[in-house]
């Protein structure tokens, strides 16, 4: 029955509506455009390890860095400034294709990967809220 009430509820309301409620609740006083975030992750894998990441969004400059623990200890580095990518592992930004396929290395899959983290964190605030101002007042 909440199920039902639920989907009527989001069924009801236009993708606009739908936006401006998500960011009104998730980030009502607009920071997270602006706000630099750093966070630590320990992810358990399927082999039983455990994987941690350490993230620096930065809105307000357009930065994201990733640092993550792979292999007995070496680290895989991405930053994504505006267009701007760089990677290394192990400390060189000079590895072979299939290191750069296998830790997603290449500008796309670094742009990838900071496009995951951003929208899992807040996928609203990646559309600018200009755009969305726009969209919300289409017919």
């Amino acid at each position: 029955m909440v199920t039902t009430t639920v989907l009527l509820l989001a069924a009801s309301l236009s993708a606009a509506e739908m936006l401006d409620r998500s960011i009104a609740y998730h980030d009502s006083d607009g920071r997270f455009a602006t706000s630099a975030i750093a966070i630590e992750l320990s992810e358990s894998r399927p082999d039983g390890g455990i994987r941690k990441t350490s993230i620096v969004i930065d809105n307000g400059r357009g930065r994201f860095e990733m640092r993550r623990v792979v292999d007995r200890g070496r680290e895989v580095y991405i930053r994504v400034d505006g267009d701007d990518v760089k990677a290394s592992l192990g400390g060189s930004t000079t590895f072979s294709e299939e290191a750069a396929a296998q830790y997603r290395l290449t500008p796309e899959q670094a742009k990838r990967t900071r496009n995951y983290y951003i929208y899992t964190l807040w996928a609203p605030d990646e559309a600018p809220r200009s755009r969305h101002a726009a969209r919300s007042q289409a017919p």
